[in-house]
């Protein structure tokens, strides 16, 4: 409060108040300022460039598009749907773009693509949102609503940016025809010379009329009028068969004009108004799955359907008569009514522009509509009508007209100017489905069976497993408006000039079908240019082997590939197919060709080893046979190309009891044990993985996977997928239930190579090899086996072993005293040890251990006291003299010459490389001994000066001794190590008898009358008791209270601590001059009298200098 006063007093606090107002004055000003600012910038419609959006109207003009109390987001420029307000409605003058729903409209929609329509204008759209919140917004054909266009140039540049193509199918080697007809407007409909007066001439030569004629002059027809929103197919048009042209024709229900053929509109020979005739196309499909998705090049999985869809992929007819198909569709949110997304015969630009209410690509050139397509194949009949576990279906959604006949016979109706709409045909089910129609009877679905168009036909379905058929697929584009086409199928098709031989065994007696997935059969194929010709081999000649259901293009991968034998042989398993592609030469055939479809061909099934024709049936499409000689299985009547390019080979196998083995073996070379594991792979003969059952056993006993007695044999029981069985050395894999003819291959997998050499397999008796090899079971091989033998990677290894006695003397140890060895920290890899006994060099002082052959790695070098040794000196067992050594060392060497890897760090060790002879030398050092002692008076004061002299084993036979002086406050002392004055340490003493004698007392002490005596030698501790130092020369005496520190007698690094000796403190008393009885003076009383004249002296001298100073005052 003082300083606010003081303040104050002093005007401060005016002042600071005064600028504060005047703050705040300013902040008003600019405030107020930039308010009226912005309000007159909202008042300016000039300055809304950049505060609100507009959105294109069906004329063309801007409407504001804010939205009350600005709380809806504007809409952006790429057409995405605006923010709506907090309170859920939208408000303002917006004008609703062609088929946007209102806030409350429901926009009727179609999930199929947008159709054709006669009258293709704006569909009919709500003009003021805020007049029509309950409306419904609907169009002429009412297909799809779309989202609102793109407002600017940059949304549509950043759609064409994206434009590429993708990869297709060679459909064309699988068999698939795909032919396309463009056709001239004029001539197609021959309006230029029609009238009512040729009119019914003119009909039966062009019943069907396209676009604007459908307007004109088909208004009488309903076959050539649009159906109508909503309206559904069109059935009937056409006859329930092909026509003997191989073309559909105009049914009787067509009035004059019915038997018409329609050549005229596919048959380029025939054609009036075509003005390009484009067969033999290529590259349109792509593979996907039943959905439409995950497509690429190549069947796999369930991307195994032929597909084309124009609504994701738009499509170019190229001058090689290849498709160029787009990454994407022409129109990229949603599908207009005025315009075609199947154009092949127009591509696109990377221009982009609004159709209406959808987005999408200009066209290079004028839209070309008014075209046919037809595509014709031959498929086989798969069993139960299924492809890789999926129903073989054909399906098409599009407009306009498609018929499709299979085997002549129509059974997919989809007739009639109309929008988008489908069908199916599910070979599976027999099921066949169209959209809604429209030919005179109530709007629905129908649905029928592919047996009931056949009967419709006059005609019997023949659904058996892998008849041939042949299906034509014929579509027009008559509506010039919308085109759409989406094509989908999964047949297995076949080419011509190939024939397909499969081969399946259908029943087993006493077995599983699946035991025979292994087993090879032999086939042989000859061919004859007619039924009852001469029939020559196919031999020497190409073919590729897939899986049953496989669909086979030029890209497809075989899962083999070979040539036929001289005899036109080859080999199949159960569930294969090969597809003959090779050459063929007949009597009167001037050069080989190509297999033809007017050719027939016959197949013989020869017997597998030890077989016989009554170990089998044989059939051939759904037809037994009978061998012709006892080399046979079967043989077969002559099959035609034409009718049967894919036969199918039956067995029945009637022989249970000619069920063989098979067994994988693991075993370590001679002399070598491992305890790791090993994994095999077995493969059937082509490479593929095993797959089934297998029992462990060992030394002929059923056992666990850890090589462990079982019970049971089921207990022993085993299963792979992928052909990998892991087994112990010693052990086996043994797979029963083995069919005649299967082929076996065992590979070792994930070796070890720092410790195993490559394997070797041996295949039954044959020599090992270091390949792998093949075996097949037969009669003959009825156990088949493969044995893989693994080798370790060896080393040889010589232990020399030495002794330094230099501090033991004539009680040291000899070299046999030890059992040295080396060993690893590796379970799977054995060391060895032994004693040193094999005298080695010429220094008399080393032994070896025996060269051993060890696995290559690395080693520590360990050593143990050997039980057996008996010293010189002592009885067995008496004294381990073992103990007071360290072990070091000292080098390698290899007979090669060449350095050897070793490690001093901790215990020593060496590595081994495989092959190397390599000799190692250990050195046991004999350890020094030390002696440790102290002076002290009586009260255990250690007391300064004393000499000694220390006799030990030199010292003896007239040899002096050494004089050990006091290490102290700077005196060098003699022999003592021990700076601490009173006490004494000497080092590095030979082992034996030592004495040690006070030379010379500290001053004022008595010299000592008493020797100590003691023996340096290793005390150890063994069976748990400390053993004390002992005197070598009289065992079992001890000589003084002198202690040593015992060592565990069988440690192999030991410390020279266990040769220290500790001696008791020597105690001295001081000297005296006379006894006190006597009545002479002591010492001790001349020191008290002397301390006492000197303490007087030192008061007189003070007493004199207090007296001065007081003088002087």
């Amino acid at each position: 409060m003082r300083k606010l006063f003081d303040t104050h007093k002093k005007g401060a606090i005016p002042s600071k108040v005064t600028a504060i107002v005047a703050a705040c004055a300013m902040l008003l000003t600019v405030t107020v300022t930039g308010t009226a600012v912005a309000l007159e910038s909202a008042a300016d419609p000039a300055n809304q460039n950049d505060q609100s959006q507009t959105v294109q109207q069906n004329d063309g003009t801007a409407a504001d598009a804010q939205t009350a109390n600005d709380a809806a987001t504007d809409q952006t420029a790429n057409g995405t749907e605006a923010t709506q307000p907090t309170d859920g409605n939208a408000q303002g003058d917006a004008v609703q773009s062609d088929g946007t729903a209102q806030n409350d409209a429901t926009a009727e929609t179609d999930p199929a693509q947008s159709g054709d329509a006669a009258q293709q204008g704006d569909a009919t759209t709500q003009q003021d949102a805020t007049e029509n919140n309950d409306a419904t917004a609907t169009t002429d054909i009412a297909k799809q609503s779309a989202p609102a266009p793109a407002a600017d140039a940059s949304a549509a540049a950043a759609l064409a940016a994206n434009i590429g193509t993708v990869g297709t199918v060679d459909s064309q080697s699988a068999g698939i025809s795909i032919n396309l007809h463009d056709y001239d407007l004029t001539g197609i409909n021959y309006e230029n010379q029609r009238n009512e007066n040729q009119k019914n001439y003119l009909e039966s030569a062009r019943p069907l009329t396209f676009a604007k004629g459908a307007d004109t002059y088909g208004t009488d027809k309903g076959y050539n009028s649009w159906t109508g929103n909503d309206g559904g197919v069109f059935q009937g048009i056409v006859s329930n068969t092909l026509g003997a042209d191989g073309y559909p024709t105009m049914s009787n229900s067509a009035g004059n004009v019915r038997g018409s053929s329609l050549a005229y509109l596919f048959n380029g020979q025939q054609a009036y108004g075509v003005t390009s005739e484009r067969p033999n196309l290529n590259h349109l499909f792509q593979f996907c799955d039943v959905d439409g998705n995950n497509c690429g090049t190549t069947a796999q999985g369930n991307s195994t359907y032929y597909t084309y869809d124009s609504s994701k992929n738009f499509a170019s007819l190229q001058a090689d008569g290849n498709f160029k198909v787009y990454n994407k569709g022409r129109f990229q949110n949603g599908l207009p009514s005025s315009e075609g997304a199947f154009m092949p015969f127009n591509d696109l630009s990377d221009q982009m522009t609004n159709y209406g209410s959808v987005t999408g690509h200009r066209l290079t050139a004028d839209s070309d509509y008014n075209f046919g397509m037809d595509v014709s194949t031959k498929f086989i009949m798969p069993k139960g009508g299924k492809v890789n576990g999926q129903n073989m279906k054909f399906s098409f959604a599009g407009d306009d007209d498609v018929w499709v006949f299979v085997d002549g016979a129509l059974v997919l109706d989809l007739g009639g100017i109309h929008d988008n709409y489908g069908g199916s045909i599910d070979f599976a089910t027999g099921e066949v489905v169209t959209g809604k129609r429209n030919n005179g009877s109530s709007q629905d679905y129908s649905n029928t069976t592919i047996k009931k168009m056949f009967e419709a036909a006059g005609r019997t379905w023949d659904d058996s497993p892998y008849a041939t058929h042949t299906l034509k697929f014929f579509y027009m584009e008559r509506g010039e408006g919308s085109s759409n086409c989406k094509l989908s199928f999964n047949l297995p098709t076949i080419p011509d000039g190939v024939i397909d031989i499969a081969k399946q065994i259908t029943d087993t007696s006493g077995g599983n079908v699946n035991d025979f997935s292994n087993a090879e059969f032999t086939m042989q194929v000859s061919t004859a240019d007619t039924e009852n010709g001469q029939y020559a081999l196919y031999a020497n000649q190409p073919y590729a082997v897939y899986k049953i259901g496989t669909t086979v293009t030029s890209d497809t991968q075989p899962l083999r590939t070979g040539t036929t034998d001289s005899n036109g042989q080859f080999k199949l398993k159960n569930g294969e197919f090969a597809r003959l592609t090779g050459q063929v030469q007949h009597d009167g055939d001037t050069a080989p060709h190509a297999i033809k479809q007017t050719m027939y061909y016959k197949i013989v099934e020869l017997a597998a080893d030890g077989y016989s024709k009554d170990d089998y049936t044989f059939n051939v499409n759904d037809a037994d046979y009978k061998a012709q000689d006892d080399t046979q299985i079967g043989a077969s009547d002559p099959v035609s190309v034409d009718q049967h390019p894919y036969t199918n080979v039956l067995n029945k196998f009637k022989r249970g009891d000619k069920y063989y083995t098979f067994a994988a073996k693991k075993v370590m070379a001679a002399g070598q044990t491992s305890d790791g594991s090993f994994t095999l792979k077995v493969m059937n003969g082509d490479g593929t993985a095993y797959n089934g059952n297998f029992y462990y056993m060992k030394d002929n006993k059923y056992v666990n996977k850890d090589g462990g007695d079982v019970a049971t044999q089921d207990d022993a029981k085993a299963t792979t997928s992928d052909g990998k069985i892991t087994l112990k050395a010693g052990m086996e894999a043994h797979i029963l239930g083995v069919a005649p003819g299967t082929t076996f291959k065992v590979e070792e997998l994930n070796l070890d190579t720092n410790k195993y050499v490559a394997p070797t397999y041996t295949c039954g008796t044959a020599q090992a090899s270091e390949q792998a090899c093949t075996v097949t079971v037969d009669s003959k091989n009825q156990a088949g086996s493969i044995t893989v033998t693994n080798s370790l990677k060896t080393a040889k290894l010589t232990l020399v072993k030495k002794v330094d006695n230099t501090y033991a003397g004539k009680w040291g140890a000899t070299p046999d005293a030890w059992v040295l060895g080396v060993t690893t920290y590796d379970s799977d890899r054995k060391g060895f040890s032994g004693i040193p006994s094999v005298e080695y060099g010429n220094d008399g002082d080393s032994l070896a251990v025996p060269q051993h052959e060890v696995q290559a790695g690395t080693y520590w070098f360990e050593e143990s006291s050997n039980p057996d040794y008996t010293h010189p000196k002592f009885a067995k067992g008496e004294y381990p003299y073992s103990s007071g050594y360290q072990m070091s060392l000292t080098g390698c060497t290899a007979t090669d010459g060449k350095s050897v890897t070793t490690s001093t760090d901790g215990t020593p060790s060496v590595t081994l490389e495989a092959g190397r002879d390599v000799t190692c030398t250990v050195t046991n050092k004999a350890l020094p001994g030390s002696v440790t002692w102290s002076k002290t008076d009586a009260a255990g004061k250690k007391l300064e000066g004393s000499e000694w002299t220390l006799a030990g084993p030199d010292s003896k036979d007239g040899k002096p001794s050494v004089t050990v002086k006091d290490k102290y406050d700077g005196h060098d002392g003699a022999l003592d190590t021990d700076a601490k004055l009173g006490e004494f340490k000497v080092e590095n003493l030979k082992w034996g008898q030592y004495t040690l004698t006070e030379l010379k007392a500290p001053a004022g002490y008595v010299l000592g009358k008493d020797s100590t005596t003691f023996a340096v030698v290793p005390a150890y501790q063994q069976d748990g008791n400390n053993h004390s130092a002992f005197d070598p020369a009289t065992p079992g005496k001890n000589p003084s209270v002198c202690t040593i520190e015992p060592m565990d007698s069988s440690t192999l690094v030991q410390s020279s601590g266990a040769l220290d000796v500790n001696c008791p403190a020597v105690v001295n008393y001081p000297a005296v001059s006379s006894l006190p009885l006597t009545g002479g003076t002591t010492g001790r009383q001349w020191l008290m009298a002397g301390g006492g004249m000197g303490f007087a002296a030192l008061l007189a001298g003070a007493g004199y200098t207090i007296w001065r100073k007081r003088q002087l005052v």
